[in-house]
């Protein structure tokens, strides 16, 4: 019993201590770009802010959507790639980092609509996760200058697409809990 509660804590510690760093490197690596008035890594933040621990049967399940989620902009946005993002914080992380970013080799030439499907085609429901959190940060991001009409627009495209991710989500986190 003492050895369970002892190796939980441990787990834990290390749980925490990934994602504080996380959360370190991806300030550092997102450098000074900017969100529109404000420091780029608010937004990743945002993001992993909407990851629910309520969702994940493991705390080592939630660090790895975590830090996905903080990370998910850093290949479109900075000089890293997939393997380096693997070699900081494992493979799980780095693949739905890497299907969340639409430059990405397999998604060129696709609309966003079809962006959107490949994702849910994944299967992996952290990819879908993290992709589904950006979005509801995207549809709140400042449209300041942005016409009325161009703002409807982005409404409803993420409207649709955010209720598609969220019946993906709901189906593979029924299937990974099963």
């Amino acid at each position: 019993m003492m050895k369970d509660i002892q190796f939980k804590a441990l787990q834990t510690y290390h749980q925490n201590r990934r994602m504080k760093e996380a959360v370190k490197w991806m300030m550092n690596a997102h450098g000074s770009q900017m969100y529109g008035n404000q420091p780029y890594w608010t937004h990743p933040l945002a993001v992993a802010s909407h990851i629910n621990r309520a969702d994940h049967n493991t705390l080592e399940s939630y660090a790895d959507s975590y830090i996905a989620a903080l990370c998910h902009d850093i290949i479109e946005d900075t000089s890293y790639d997939r393997k380096f993002i693997s070699h900081l914080f494992g493979e799980k992380v780095a693949t739905a980092v890497a299907n969340v970013s639409k430059n990405s080799p397999q998604y060129e030439g696709m609309s966003y609509d079809e962006f959107i499907e490949a994702i849910i085609a994944t299967g992996d429901v952290t990819t879908v996760e993290v992709k589904m959190a950006d979005m509801v940060c995207n549809i709140g991001a400042d449209k300041t200058g942005m016409s009325p009409a161009r703002v409807a627009k982005l409404a409803v495209k993420y409207n649709i697409n955010i209720g598609k991710l969220i019946s993906a989500y709901s189906f593979l986190r029924w299937e990974r809990n099963k």
